[in-house]
C-alpha cells in the first residue's frame, strides 16, 4: 500500500497489483496469474484480458461466461476478497502475450477504473 501525506492528511493511492511482470511456461503445462484488488475500491467486476486497447480478448470474467480452460484462484464470493488470480491450463503457442488485471467501476455500462501492469507470458515448446 502506498500512503501519501498531505498537511496532516492521508491519501490512499490503491492499485490492481500483478505481481510478475513475466512468466515462461512449457507447451502443455499451466501459468497462474497473479492480481489483488483492495476490497475498497468502487463496487464492479474485474476482467482479465489478453492483450491492450479496442482489440483485446476477454480471458476471464469472475461474473459469467465459459472458459473452459480457466479457472479462478481466489474466493471471489467471499466478502473482502481480494484475490482475482487465475490458472490457464494447456497452454500452446497461441497463449503468449500480455495478460491484463482490470477492474471496472459497476455502471450501465461498466466502465474500466483501472488496468494491472500486466504480466507476459513466454511459451516454450
Amino acid at each position: 500500500m502506498i500512503l501519501y501525506f498531505f498537511a496532516g492528511t492521508t491519501h490512499e493511492i490503491f492499485q490492481v497489483q500483478q505481481s510478475e511482470m513475466t512468466q515462461t511456461v512449457s507447451i502443455g503445462e499451466t501459468v497462474t496469474l497473479s492480481c489483488s484488488v483492495p476490497d475498497s475500491f468502487p463496487k464492479g467486476p474485474v476482467l482479465w484480458f489478453k492483450g491492450s486497447g479496442p482489440s483485446r480478448e476477454l480471458i476471464y470474467n469472475f461474473k459469467e461466461g465459459l472458459f473452459p480452460r480457466v479457472k479462478e484462484i481466489g474466493h471471489i464470493t467471499k466478502a473482502g476478497n481480494t484475490d482475482f488470480s487465475i490458472r490457464i491450463s494447456d497452454i500452446s503457442l497461441a497463449d503468449a502475450g500480455t495478460y491484463y488485471c482490470v477492474k471496472f467501476k459497476e455502471g450501465k455500462p461498466d466502465r474500466e477504473f483501472q488496468s494491472g501492469p500486466g504480466t507476459e507470458v513466454f511459451v516454450t515448446s
